[in-house]
């Protein structure tokens, strides 16, 4: 691991769905790197591929008084 890993964003229901496939991904850890691992895990719970980098929407709020 490198001093630059910034770590895993996992959602709830991203979670749920690893808990109920960690016996396949446990059987199919093949890879030498943990990340690696994690991500084959994560597309094999759910069908999606991990992103190397997220989408950031700066959002300005106006608080307004009448």
């Amino acid at each position: 691991m490198s001093i630059a890993d910034a770590g895993l964003l996992l959602s709830n229901s991203v979670i749920r769905k690893i808990m109920s496939s960690l016996d396949w991904c446990v059987k199919n850890a093949f890879y030498d790197s943990d990340d690696d691992n994690v991500g084959q895990c994560v597309l094999h719970a759910t069908g999606i591929s991990c992103q190397e980098s997220v989408q950031v929407c700066v959002c300005h709020f106006h608080n307004f008084i009448l």
